[in-house]
């Protein structure tokens, strides 16, 4: 082999090399379908979606693009995923805390929702109805907004539930989703309130009242527990705006109403703001009266 043609294929060979090594670090390019992550909070529990977002792009979609009755994998690219820090019921289902692959069978007036337990598939390539966790199915809405990117969202959040709405193009396909609370919150008060060694933080009564007012517990008790902190903050017209409805709850509305004009009279002279309690005040007295 001469010199020359040592160097030739030396370059040759750099070359190579090179070409390679670009080639495996890559090119980042823009995706056609961009990735999301959207974590929501409901009740004490996070839920996390994971998936692609598609755009319409003046395309057909359900019935032409996705065929109806056949696997979708909910977006693009990888199946879309979707994980419980806890255990959740989906229309009822119970679903154990995990990662789980949401697929769906779209049609015209229905949607298939599957939680699937393979979360290794590319799309729906491979899918095998057995790792189905569930199905259930849930009617197909048409929207009169038009979504030109693929959209997966959490609406309607109450404090132990949420709806997941699946939407694209004028379709839209929703489920409720639920997690126990309960038994989670009940747990702390007993600890920290109804059972506690020593002096109980009026942040805690506050706290335990405003509970017993939102899940409709024993009234009587929420009163007694939202006294103990009005009486450590005389000055909280929040607290004394809950109490209101606390006593309405109980069917005393004259109470209610006195105790909403105080809460009211004093967020009127409060330096930093009423924080909008002297509307909600006006507001729940006009109710009240017709009572």
């Amino acid at each position: 082999m001469t010199k020359h043609t040592f160097t030739i294929l030396a370059f040759f060979a750099m070359t190579l090399f090179m070409y390679t090594a670009n080639a495996q670090q890559g090119i980042q390019l823009p995706q056609p379908s961009p990735t999301a992550k959207i974590v929501q909070t409901v009740g004490l529990s996070t839920v996390t979606v994971d998936y692609s977002r598609p755009g319409a792009k003046g395309r057909d979609l359900f019935g032409s693009l996705i065929p109806y009755d056949q696997v979708w994998r909910t977006g693009a690219n990888a199946s879309t995923k979707i994980t419980l820090s806890d255990d959740f019921t989906f229309e009822g289902e119970k679903v154990p805390a995990g990662t789980y692959a949401l697929y769906t069978i779209p049609s015209k007036d229905k949607w298939v929702i599957i939680i699937h337990k393979n979360t290794e598939l590319w799309g729906a390539g491979g899918y095998n109805d057995e790792n189905d966790l569930f199905r259930l199915t849930v009617d197909a809405k048409e929207s009169k907004e038009f979504y030109e990117t693929f959209t997966i969202e959490f609406s309607n959040l109450g404090f132990a539930d949420a709806m997941i709405d699946i939407k694209w193009g004028n379709s839209v396909a929703s489920f409720k989703i639920a997690t126990e609370v309960d038994s989670k919150v009940m747990a702390q008060i007993n600890d920290k309130v109804i059972n506690a060694n020593g002096e109980v933080d009026p942040g805690m009564y506050a706290a335990a009242a405003n509970y017993y007012l939102m899940a409709d517990k024993d009234m009587n008790q929420a009163i007694e527990w939202i006294d103990k902190a009005i009486a450590a903050n005389p000055d909280a017209f929040w607290l004394m705006h809950n109490k209101a409805k606390m006593q309405a709850k109980t069917g005393d509305y004259k109470g209610a109403i006195a105790t909403a004009e105080k809460s009211m009279e004093i967020a009127k002279k409060n330096p930093d703001g009423d924080f909008g309690y002297i509307k909600n005040n006006e507001d729940a007295i006009a109710k009240w009266k017709e009572m």
